[in-house]
């Protein structure tokens, strides 16, 4: 009797080693199963991390199709545009451009 209930165990332990190796492989390597584990990730991470305060650091200045047709090319955006564009939030807010930005490259 004990030995039935030995073998039964090492069974139960084979098996859920099989199916844990199964899983870990099946998620490597078979691309539709990666890109499931991939958003159950970010899921689990937006749910159980706990909130950021949002960054006043941070502005999103959207460009329109308007402004996009008074230059004579769609991209990249005009430099000299987002640099009026970065002047003119300054001086409407009390920010301050960061002195990293200055910078002698010509990029």
């Amino acid at each position: 009797m004990k030995a039935k209930h030995i073998r039964q165990i090492a069974s139960l332990i084979g098996v859920v080693l099989a199916a844990t190796a199964l899983a870990t492989v099946s998620t490597r390597y078979v691309t539709f199963l990666a890109g499931l584990e991939n958003v159950a990730a970010d899921i689990r991470i937006a749910a159980l991390q706990p909130a950021q305060p949002q960054s006043k650091d941070i502005v999103v200045a959207a460009i329109t199709e308007e402004t996009v047709t008074k230059f004579p090319y769609r991209s990249p955006v005009d430099r000299a545009f987002l640099a009026q564009l970065l002047q003119t939030y300054w001086c409407r807010t009390s920010a301050h451009p960061p002195s990293s930005t200055k910078s002698n490259s010509p990029t």
